[in-house]
Parts: structure tokens; sequence; C-alpha cells
């Protein structure tokens, strides 16, 4: 006899058996398929939403990265990092002769906070606090807006792509929330 559930499972595995040697291979059932698909669709969140914090920390470090090459005049900086970071710093650079090198610490410790606001919001939106990606998206369009305006044209297109990111990771923290809040007592409602 079939199961209702599952076509291919026999409930009696030893219902027209030949005998003891044939093996009956029953694959894994849930008691319930609708739990079952809310695991999956909760893994595959998860993945999203841990994607999602990840940015925040990439374009914290590469911040701090394109500001410390900023610094050691290095000829190339990388896109993921805030444009705010590098213009800070280029103007610190700039003016160091006239006020001296207390402006470039300055615009470091300015990179740092910046680089720190951003790791904050990461652990913000790994607590699955969506506010922490709307003020992320929002920070670093006005960082792509920057970038612009100045002319780095690639550095706005790879912010583009990482708030495209950051929406993911914003969708999949709304979905998370609305599963845990739809179960009552370990029940699915």
């Amino acid at each position: 006899m079939e199961n209702p559930t599952n076509p291919q499972v026999d409930q009696n595995p030893n219902a027209g058996s030949a005998g003891p040697d044939q093996n009956i291979v029953t694959p894994a059932t849930f008691d319930n398929p609708y739990k079952a698909a809310m695991r999956g669709e909760t893994i595959i969140q998860q993945r999203l939403l841990n994607s999602g914090v990840s940015w925040f920390n990439t374009i914290a470090a590469f911040s701090l990265v394109n500001s410390v090459l900023a610094v050691v005049n290095a000829p190339i900086a990388f896109l993921a990092g805030l444009g705010l970071s590098r213009l800070v710093t280029e103007v610190a650079r700039a003016t160091s002769g006239q006020l001296g090198s207390t402006v470039i610490v300055i615009g470091v410790v300015l990179n740092l906070i910046a680089a720190a606001i951003f790791f904050m919001l990461g652990g913000f939106a790994k607590k699955r606090q969506t506010w922490a990606f709307v003020v992320g998206m929002v920070g670093y369009g006005a960082d792509a807006l920057l970038c612009l305006l100045v002319g780095l044209w690639f550095s706005a297109a790879f912010h583009a792509y990482a708030i495209y990111h950051l929406y993911k990771g914003f969708n999949a923290c709304r979905q998370l929330n609305e599963i845990e809040q739809s179960q009552v007592g370990g029940f699915y409602l």
C-alpha cells in the first residue's frame, strides 16, 4: 500500500517482500510538509541574510584599506570602499603641507569612524534589525552619489551592485522576522 503523502514509500516494508535479504530504503519523511518547507525557506533566507551582513563588513574593511593606501600614496584603490573615506584622505593629504600632519591623523580617525559605523550596522543586521539594512543602503547610496559627483564611475557602479546585495539581505531579514512571528509555541500557523 502506498503512503498518500509520498507515493514511493510503502507503509508496510515487509508486505510483498521476497525474503529477509531484500534491502528496503525509506527516505526520511517529515510529520508536517509545511513545517519542512518552512525549514528549507528559513535556511535559504538565513544564507541571504548572512550574505547581506558580509557586505557591511566588506565595505568597512575596504574603506580602511583604501584609507591606508591613500596615506602611503599608493596609486591604487579598491572599488568596494567608501568614496567618502577616499575623499577625506585626499583632502587631508592635500592640506597636510599647509596645516601639518595632524590633518592626516584627523582624516584617518574620521575614516575609522566611518568604517566602525558600517561594522556596527553589520552587527545589528546580523541580529535581524531591518533598520540597519535601510540605514546602510541609504548611506552607501549617498556615498555612490558622491562617487558620481567626483567622477568615480566604476566605484559608483560597484556601489549599486553592493546596494542590490544589501537589499537582498534586507528582504531576507524581513522574511525571517515574519517566519519567526508566525511561529507560536513551536507550531507554524
